[in-house]
């Protein structure tokens, strides 16, 4: 009997790999959207634009606000957390951002999310976020894994410098 119910199991789970789960990128809508901004001829996005902007500005305090203090905060405590917690927010935020508006909206929406995130505060942030990276302030290791791929992408160039930081991680 636990031989009969073991090799159920494994057909499920089979049955289950090999046509039950479909990882296929989701299709951009063909026709045109209909939504509260579209019916007042605007774009499809415009009707949460308000709550996604409030976000941006929020992802861009926070990673200013890590980037900001005196270097030496950076290497533990709270001020280590700061910086870390505000370069991951903001990277999740403009990472989820660049990813959905084209998926949703497609070219039109790619266009505008990579508007929004060209800010002057938004060249700052990746100024401060290499510079910071060059001295050894922090490690791509030291990031969310989910945040890396665009911080890596960022960070390519970057050749560290230094690890002030080793003393206090010891």
């Amino acid at each position: 009997m636990v031989r009969a119910f073991g090799l159920g199991v494994l057909l499920v789970i089979g049955w289950v790999l090999l046509a039950g789960i479909r990882m296929e990128p989701v299709a951009v809508p063909a026709g045109p959207m209909d939504n509260r901004a579209t019916r007042q001829g605007q774009d499809p996005w415009a009707a949460n634009e308000p709550t996604r902007e409030s976000v941006r500005e929020n992802a861009r305090q926070s990673a200013l606000r890590g980037l900001d203090q005196a270097w030496s905060a950076m290497c533990a405590g709270e001020g280590r957390q700061r910086l870390l917690a505000g370069l991951g927010y903001y990277f999740e935020q403009r990472g989820m951002q660049e990813r959905g508006f084209p998926m949703s909206w497609g070219e039109a929406g790619a266009r505008h999310i990579a508007r929004a995130w060209r800010t002057a505060d938004d060249a700052r942030i990746e100024r401060l976020t290499r510079e910071t990276y060059a001295r050894g302030y922090f490690a791509l290791a030291d990031l969310d894994p989910h945040v890396r791929e665009r911080t890596a992408a960022l960070l390519r160039a970057e050749r560290v410098t230094g690890h002030p930081c080793n003393a206090s991680r010891e």
